[in-house]
């Protein structure tokens, strides 16, 4: 379902390993910050890509809309840096601008990683993401033995909403 999301999206599959760092895939992971998903929105940007969330329901829980909101969100992280590599890490707060574009953007981040200004966690954002990418391309080439599990049948369904009427039946 994430690599066919990801392709009708118009985003590079590599991007699904970005869901693996963030949530091992886990469709209920919960972040101290409380960003949900296997994408790990936060509330304010999964409003922004269309995804509700209500006393009922959360869309962020949603594999596949998630998958597809951040499929965008990230194409527009693109649109606005140049870089896919610069579209992951780094993530924009609502109004907020980004200075510049690809490599000044680029020397930025890494110019606060060499001051070690940035938490542990970001620092080791975009390598985790990468060595993720890398071993799962060639697992065997790093002396890890795969046995991979096929894909789960999933379905996806529907609920009415509740008769309003008075009475609700044959008298």
């Amino acid at each position: 379902m994430i690599s066919r999301v990801l392709s009708e999206e118009g985003v590079p599959q590599d991007l699904i390993y970005l869901a693996q760092a963030e949530s091992a895939f886990q469709p209920l992971a919960l972040s101290r910050a409380g960003a949900r998903g296997i994408w790990q929105f936060v509330q304010w940007r999964g409003n922004e890509y269309g995804l509700k969330r209500n006393w009922w329901v959360d869309e962020r829980l949603d594999p596949e809309k998630a998958t597809r909101a951040a499929a965008q969100h990230l194409r527009d992280l693109y649109g606005l840096f140049g870089d896919w590599y610069l579209a992951s890490p780094l993530q924009l707060r609502p109004g907020q601008r980004p200075e510049g574009r690809g490599a000044h953007r680029l020397r930025r981040f890494l110019g606060a990683l060499q001051a070690q200004c940035a938490p542990r966690e970001t620092k080791n954002y975009v390598p985790i993401i990468l060595a993720l990418t890398l071993i799962a391309k060639d697992a065997a080439h790093y002396g890890i033995a795969v046995d991979p599990d096929w894909p789960v049948d999933s379905m996806s369904s529907s609920l009415a909403a509740p008769s309003t009427s008075a009475g609700g039946g044959n008298h």
